[in-house]
């Protein structure tokens, strides 16, 4: 094994791998634990903790995509209004729809609507 610079110790002798993993805080990677599972439940908490990191994936995952498609939807609305907008503006310059108030009404109702 290598001998790495520990710095667990405060006099920062050399020591192993694992045991420099093993002044890391938190849970120890998988694979070292599939080593030492001897018995069905320390399996079953393997088993565990990778649904649980297959579920945090699918979640992130799904969270991002929503995030996209939440902007791209919203983008596209601000499209459809800013056509309506133009639509209006191109309306209101024709003669003939100065003298329809029923129209300008009904068109005005809609932009309150949207």
């Amino acid at each position: 094994m290598n001998n790495l610079p520990c710095q667990a110790d405060p006099q920062f002798v050399f020591c192993t791998e694992r045991e420099r993993r093993a002044a890391r805080r938190g849970r120890s990677p998988i694979e070292e634990l599939e080593e030492e599972a001897a018995d069905e439940t320390d399996n079953k908490r393997i088993r565990m903790r990778r649904a649980q990191r297959a579920y945090r994936t699918r979640k992130e995952e799904i969270l991002v995509s929503e995030k996209a498609r939440s902007e791209q939807l919203s983008k596209a609305l601000d499209d459809a209004m800013e056509t309506f907008i133009s639509f209006l503006r191109h309306v209101y310059e024709f003669h003939q729809t100065r003298h329809s108030p029923g129209l300008l009404f009904h068109l005005n109702q809609a932009f309150m609507q949207i």
